[in-house]
């Protein structure tokens, strides 16, 4: 009787050690995600030089999608403001943005976050 409880004991043990190392095995990885999407939601730069003729406040991401009443870029959206101003890759004004879906672009955006300025990366 004593040597059969030693056993169930043992075997208690096992089981619990068991569940304790599943347990780390499902948490660990979900705490490391936790890591890398705060590591990947670093805003970039808000102020870079592009050259001579462009804005120097701009921000840039890569053009998502673009309609006539907005853009997404770097899975952000953004809505053009009542006057937006579209710039050529060499900083001259165009009618329309001269980018391909998935290019770089730079743009301005007013303090209602709506986009005043968009250019193609130079």
């Amino acid at each position: 009787m004593n040597r059969s409880r030693k056993i169930v004991a043992g075997k208690q043990k096992i089981v619990f050690l068991i569940l304790i190392v599943t347990g780390l095995m499902v948490i660990t990885p979900s705490f490391a995600g936790e890591f890398v999407a705060v590591k990947e939601m670093q805003p970039a730069p808000a102020v870079i030089s592009v050259g001579p003729g462009f804005p120097e406040d701009d921000h840039y991401g890569t053009l998502d999608e673009i309609n006539s009443k907005g853009a997404i870029i770097g899975d952000l959206s953004y809505k053009f403001a009542s006057s937006i101003l579209f710039l050529s890759a060499s900083g001259k004004p165009v009618s329309s943005l001269k980018a391909k879906i998935g290019s770089i672009v730079h743009f301005q955006v007013n303090s209602k976050r709506k986009l005043i300025a968009m250019w193609p990366d130079p």
